[in-house]
């Protein structure tokens, strides 16, 4: 679902990046060998935004504006139609 938000509005700006915790690199990129995402993956080892972030559960979608401030925020997953709304909500509009 995430994937998919990010394939249909990447050419309108929206990117997604995915932070794989508690994994080791090998096992992400294994993963993703058989499950290739269109989304950018990294390992937590390889980064400290789950830290930075101050995620508290999984998943949690952050909205970054291109200035790099934190625009809005949900902990876990509630469907498309939801992180439609948070788009929304930071005024980021996916209407075609």
């Amino acid at each position: 679902m995430v994937d998919a938000i990010e394939r249909k509005y990447s050419g309108r700006g929206l990117m997604v990046l995915a932070v794989d915790v508690g994994e080791p690199r090998e096992k992400v990129a294994e993963y993703l060998r058989h499950s290739p995402r269109h989304c950018r993956v990294v390992a937590s080892e390889d980064t400290d935004l789950a830290q930075v972030l101050g995620t508290g559960g999984f998943p949690t979608y952050v909205l970054i504006g291109r200035d790099g401030r934190i625009v809005n925020r949900q902990n876990g997953a509630a469907g498309e139609e939801s992180l439609r709304q948070l788009l929304s909500e930071a005024g980021i509009s996916l209407s075609p």
